[in-house]
């Protein structure tokens, strides 16, 4: 498991967002509103001596709600908090940056709620 999940929490948790993220295995089918994180890619820098030092990880972020302006209001606030955040150690791991890289929105019919999804690459020291 990678431990970018942690900062991703710390991060929304202390910012605007104001709500914890969930892992993608996480039941959230109970709340009308919740945001779920998936792993997509880990990136290891290659080092000729040793293991990785730095890891690029590819996160997707994603935002339910039964109401479209919560979702709309959520997306604008996970971005203020994640996208370019400071250098730093956050709840233990340390980030080299963060960066957005896109967003997509639609209904899941599945859950009945709208979504939006964004995709983020952290800069995690290992």
């Amino acid at each position: 498991m990678n431990v970018v999940g942690i900062a991703i929490n710390y991060i929304l948790e202390n910012g605007t967002t104001n709500l914890s993220a969930q892992p993608d295995f996480a039941q959230n089918d109970f709340a009308d509103t919740y945001i779920v994180y998936r792993v997509v890619n880990v990136t290891p820098s290659d080092t000729k001596s040793g293991v990785s030092t730095l890891d690029e990880v590819d996160v997707e972020i994603n935002i339910y709600s039964t109401i479209l302006a919560t979702v709309a209001d959520l997306s604008v606030k996970v971005r203020a908090d994640l996208d370019r955040v400071a250098h730093g150690t956050y709840n233990g791991v340390i980030l080299q940056g963060v960066q957005f890289t896109d967003e997509d929105s639609g209904y899941d019919y599945f859950s009945r709620r709208y979504e939006c999804q964004q995709t983020y690459t952290f800069r995690v020291e290992r």
